[in-house]
């Protein structure tokens, strides 16, 4: 029996993607007009499910990849090598269309300053690869341009979706990356970028600073939490069609304060509640039991993401998970961590830049309520009353 996936844990899609009307109807339009956007929002805020939302009701050859893990130049060229790749291998269809593209690939890179091996593999598909990896940027404004001129020939638009952007200024030769991307953007009529990533000061530094090459290249859309009344309506929804009746608002409201409307731990929860209790009717006291039995499974993934920080940065996540009104950097602060206001400053940027804290009208918050309620079972100890 196939029954449909209420609450999804990856990719929201169909019905269970909410909201998002207007940064639908944005996205939508740069992409027809050709318009290069950045997307910015926390992870697991639902970048990639908006992006896919809007590329499958545009019905558009697109590919994507995600630079989280990038550590070097090879590995970006190699990930936007796949993109476009994969956008070739939608163009060409069919045998037929696959030699013609071959024939193109021939006449092109045999205009190239190096060469490349270039041919179908697989039942209908093409690969790419330059003979010569001195020059990535290089390789990759080549290879972007091939595209370019292939959707020319197709009057085809299509979209490369870069996310994690960000890591691309981290790495080595990061600037010179940028400006092939940069080059070829600026000019391209076919290839639209949406480029999306967590990390705003990194953002902020790559996209607004006139010294970096993609400074003001694209349009903006910012991702934040969907409001509770969204999730209400859909949330009891599901209940009537599924429990006969639809949830208190004590309910509701406990599953709202638990996952402090976080998208993905929104359903997370209920699909852990939903899982958990059979019976009709479901209680507050039972929306927390779900919310630790989940916070069980979830706690080696948080050690790990965790596990890095050094016993400063994870007393002052821990202080900020309290969520209390003292100064986070004054001398009740620096008391309970034992560091100094400058070591505080200093792991609340580290933090932030690791877009596992936020600040909101002059206040920190962990980004994930689990991980807030991860600190708070595991690690209050390590810091004083």
């Amino acid at each position: 029996m196939n029954e449909e996936d209420h609450f999804p844990q990856g990719i929201a899609k169909g019905n269970a993607f909410l909201g998002r009307e207007k940064e639908i109807k944005d996205l939508r339009y740069n992409i027809t007009k050709g318009h290069h956007t950045l997307i910015f929002g926390s992870r697991r805020y639902g970048k990639t499910s908006l992006v896919k939302r809007v590329l499958e009701d545009l019905n558009i050859p697109y590919g994507e990849t995600n630079f989280f893990i990038s550590q070097t130049p090879r590995s970006v060229e190699l990930k936007i090598m796949d993109t476009i790749r994969s956008v070739t291998n939608i163009l060409i269809g069919n045998e037929a269309e696959a030699g013609a593209t071959l024939s193109k690939l021939s006449t092109y890179f045999s205009k190239a300053k190096k060469k490349w091996s270039f041919g179908i593999k697989g039942i209908v598909g093409v690969e790419i690869i330059p003979e010569d990896d001195e020059d990535i940027p290089e390789n990759i404004l080549v290879a972007l341009n091939f595209l370019e001129s292939l959707l020319s020939d197709f009057n085809q638009k299509a979209v490369l979706f870069l996310d994690e952007i960000q890591e691309i200024n981290q790495i080595e030769n990061g600037f010179a990356l940028q400006g092939a991307i940069r080059e070829f953007a600026q000019h391209s009529k076919y290839i639209v970028f949406i480029f999306s990533g967590s990390n705003r000061r990194l953002l902020s530094h790559m996209f607004d600073d006139r010294s970096m090459p993609l400074y003001e290249l694209c349009e903006r859309l910012s991702l934040g939490r969907i409001g509770q009344e969204l999730y209400a309506r859909y949330i009891n929804k599901i209940a009537k069609e599924t429990k006969n009746g639809e949830l208190s608002t004590e309910t509701l409201n406990q599953i709202f304060l638990l996952t402090k409307l976080h998208p993905k731990r929104v359903y997370n929860l209920c699909f852990q509640i939903w899982k958990d209790y059979e019976d009709n009717k479901i209680t507050p006291e039972q929306v927390e039991k779900s919310w630790n039995e989940l916070l069980e499974k979830k706690s080696d993934v948080i050690r790990g993401q965790l596990k890095h920080l050094n016993s400063g940065a994870l007393k002052v996540l821990t202080l900020v998970s309290e969520n209390n009104e003292i100064p986070i950097t004054g001398k009740i602060a620096q008391s309970k961590v034992d560091l100094t206001s400058a070591a505080i400053v200093n792991a609340l940027r580290a933090l932030e830049e690791e877009d596992l804290i936020f600040r909101e009208q002059d206040k920190y918050q962990i980004v994930d309520p689990l991980i807030a309620s991860f600190l708070y079972k595991y690690e209050r100890y390590n810091i004083k009353n």
